[in-house]
């Protein structure tokens, strides 16, 4: 089995067992994906581990070449492409059309404030600095790790201290020991190879008491399960690992996380951008801006609407890490 794989294989993939239990049982989950996003060649496969459930690319580019799948023009290495306010028009279309939203889970989450003065953040995948720049205003001491060199360059640049930026993978991050009070990762656990790895370098990194903050892609969300391959937070071949709360919650009980809690996130986003896909179809090109951020604001509201009624498509998720008296009583 594992010969015949070997032989179907193109330069710079590989097949890979499951990640959180490592087995090499799976059932293939969706096939024929492809790079919807950006237009990089491939057809890619999810598969689901038959034992946990898990769901992942498989075969995967290797470490060497996914970055062939990250162009210039990747959102979060640009942040210029992101739309602006739009005026108090579009500002109170949006407000408006959060309210089931708050309604139901309240306001999305701010930026907390340190436990205490001096407390450090790490931002994992911090892309141009943006998630930085509001924690040092809440009065985080920030660092962050980020791979492209521009984007960290332009991080660099918003915290304003370039050591405090490294470039590099959450992947290859080598952390000291409860070094950090919180650890975020936005979007990013999706990306790499070895999420296992990451979550527990996270564990290790934290303080005891302190808090990982975690947002990706809901697999088993009912508009994943509407829009199929052409669901945007697919974005294959860059998200290597598909999450649901179940699977997400095992690999951080794994690593020793306590008091985990899953919110949906408020992001439109993920349908309007799948409407876009669908559009796109129908047409047969390019559905470009400003077009795009029209069905963003038509389609928010039924958005906020489908959060109250149980879709989930993107999740927060918080988890502590115990006290150092509660560790030594497990560990006895």
């Amino acid at each position: 089995m594992a010969e015949s794989r070997l032989r179907e294989l193109s330069p710079g993939y590989e097949w890979v067992p499951c990640d959180l239990c490592g087995a090499d049982d799976a059932d293939i989950s969706l096939h024929g994906g492809r790079d919807l996003s950006h237009g990089c060649q491939g057809v890619f496969s999810v598969v689901r581990c038959r034992v946990c459930g898990l769901r992942y690319l498989n075969p995967r580019p290797d470490a060497r070449t996914i970055a062939e799948y990250y162009p210039r023009e990747y959102l979060p290495h640009n942040p210029g492409e992101f739309p602006a306010s739009g005026g108090s028009a579009k500002a109170a279309l949006r407000a408006a059309s959060r309210l089931p939203y708050r309604l139901r889970f309240g306001d999305p989450p701010a930026m907390p404030p340190p436990p205490a003065r001096g407390a450090s953040l790490l931002d994992l995948g911090c892309g141009a600095g943006g998630f930085l720049t509001q924690a040092a205003k809440a009065g985080w001491d920030v660092y962050g790790i980020e791979p492209d060199p521009a984007a960290a360059a332009v991080a660099r640049e918003a915290v304003g201290e370039a050591s405090r930026i490294t470039i590099g993978t959450a992947d290859d991050a080598r952390l000291e020991r409860e070094q950090f009070d919180c650890i975020t990762m936005w979007h990013v656990l999706e990306h790499v190879h070895g999420p296992m790895w990451v979550v527990r370098g996270a564990y290790t990194a934290l303080r005891p008491g302190g808090v990982l903050r975690i947002g990706v892609p809901n697999a088993e969300s009912a508009e994943a399960r509407l829009f199929g391959r052409r669901w945007q937070p697919l974005e294959l071949p860059r998200h290597l690992y598909h999450f649901t709360p179940k699977t997400l919650s095992q690999y951080l009980r794994c690593a020793g996380f306590v008091n985990i809690r899953v919110v949906p996130a408020w992001f439109p986003s993920s349908i309007s951008d799948s409407i876009d896909y669908l559009i796109e179809d129908l047409i047969g090109r390019r559905w470009r801006r400003p077009d795009h951020w029209a069905t963003y604001y038509l389609t928010a509201p039924i958005a906020s609407l489908s959060y109250v009624l149980g879709n989930a498509g993107i999740v927060n998720v918080t988890a502590v890490k115990p006290q150092a008296t509660a560790q030594r009583r497990h560990a006895a």
